[in-house]
């Protein structure tokens, strides 16, 4: 599934099929499985610039969330790795950062479910404007967390997209602080449109849709 030829074209309609429904049964082994076998490679190995990692890991990722998250952080740690190796060309380079780009919104949990009883976050540090597998999200980040993991949900209007943002049960103490972020897609927008950016009743600032309907890559804006 990560290479090049894992089309219908050149496997057939039957076979493709079949090989996406064993790995939509058994997504979370997958995920094991293609940590376990290329993870380790995928830090050196300049092979690993033209393969479908990331694209692998998005498909599997309905079927096996938490398995996926981990594998995709495993990922993004090695190809931060493979970008330092100095045979690297532009177009490698490219590759590699756009695999590494959707690896970092899998990592974080996408569309994750809402806390029941909810558990509103008052304050983040930031959100961006991050890859999904099929488009665009927002991705609220904290800095210094314990181990926490967040969920959001975005509401778009006219004018405003209006983000919600949770945290999830609390996990065991911890005596150190990592980063955590969370993203919730964003449907394909009006060319051109200049959106209000909002969290618990507070503007964060403006976006402009691109000319295709999608919001500039990786902008970021911080959270007052």
């Amino acid at each position: 599934m990560i290479g090049g030829h894992f089309t219908p074209d050149h496997l057939g309609l039957d076979l493709h099929a079949a090989i996406l429904a064993r790995a939509t049964r058994e997504a979370a082994a997958y995920a094991r499985r293609l940590t376990a076998r290329h993870a380790q490679r995928a830090r050196s190995d300049l092979l690993y610039a033209d393969l479908y990692i990331a694209t692998t890991l998005a498909r599997l990722y309905p079927h096996a969330r938490e398995p996926v998250e981990m594998s995709a952080r495993e990922f993004e740690r090695s190809f931060t790795a493979l970008l330092q190796q100095p045979a690297l060309d532009e177009r490698q380079t490219r590759r590699i950062r756009d695999q590494q780009s959707l690896l970092h919104t899998l990592a974080g949990g996408l569309d994750r479910p809402l806390p029941i009883p909810p558990n509103p976050l008052k304050n983040f540090d930031r959100v961006c404007v991050s890859a999904t597998p099929d488009g665009h999200g927002l991705t609220p980040e904290l800095t210094c967390a314990c181990g926490d993991q967040l969920a959001c949900k975005l509401t778009a209007t006219k004018t405003t997209l209006e983000l919600e943002v949770h945290r999830l049960p609390a996990p065991p103490q911890c005596d150190d602080c990592y980063p955590t972020w969370t993203t919730c897609t964003v449907p394909r927008l009006p060319p051109g449109d200049k959106l209000r950016l909002t969290h618990a009743g507070r503007d964060l600032g403006t976006i402009t849709v691109n000319a295709s309907g999608w919001l500039p890559a990786a902008t970021c804006l911080p959270a007052p």
